[in-house]
């Protein structure tokens, strides 16, 4: 496309000039760059609904709670309840960027919700029996999952995975000081955490190092 205004060759399939405006001549080719794809309004917009949707529900169970008190600050669990969820969609969103990333983030966020709820309801350690072991060892099989369904490069998945492998790990601390009386989740934990390490130090040494220098700047 020609600008006979500006005098200059513009290459894409634009219709008039972005310089003057002016309507442009000639035939349009492929442009140079990438298109950019459009922002995704309609997710923003469900995204505004739910959370306005939650704050009215907070509200309402709130007043309901303050006017028929006879069976006790169930509002509380309510809203306790959507903080909570919306923490978690929050920080996922946030890191949606990078996949694996956002699946420790969730681990964390979980985890830790878990134990505060634990701890809210008179902590039976169901948090620490369950959902620690579990979301670690389901973090751990969603990576190598999206690992190879993905083909991601080694520097997109090795730290992320070490991370993870690592907090599975952890979990035998609950068994040694005897923490927890169903130790079966956490072995299984333990013993896929070690098997993913292993499998990391043995099969992809080289790259780990690398990566793990790079990141800690040594």
């Amino acid at each position: 496309m020609y600008c006979e205004t500006c005098k200059v060759t513009i290459r894409g399939d634009y219709v008039h000039c972005p310089l003057c405006q002016q309507t442009l001549t000639g035939e349009p080719i492929d442009g140079v760059f990438p298109v950019l794809l459009p922002e995704k309004k309609r997710l923003r917009a469900i995204l505004r609904l739910a959370a306005f949707t939650s704050i009215v529900l907070m509200v309402v169970c709130f007043a309901l709670n303050v006017a028929l008190p006879a069976y006790g600050w169930w509002s509380v669990f309510v809203i306790a309840g959507l903080v909570s969820l919306w923490l978690s969609v929050g920080t996922f969103i946030k890191k949606r960027e990078t996949v694996l990333k956002a699946i420790v983030w969730q681990v964390v966020i979980i985890s830790a919700l878990a134990v505060f709820w634990d701890l809210f309801t008179g902590f039976r350690s169901w948090s620490l029996e369950f959902v620690i072991p579990i979301m670690c060892t389901a973090a751990m099989a969603a990576m190598a999952i999206i690992t190879q369904a993905a083909r991601l490069n080694q520097e997109d998945y090795l730290i992320y995975m070490v991370i993870d492998a690592i907090g599975g790990i952890l979990c035998v601390l609950l068994i040694v000081f005897d923490i927890t009386d169903i130790i079966i989740p956490a072995l299984i934990c333990v013993g896929c955490s070690v098997i993913s390490l292993a499998a990391l130090f043995i099969f992809e040494h080289q790259a780990l190092m690398s990566e793990l220098r790079r990141r800690l700047h040594l």
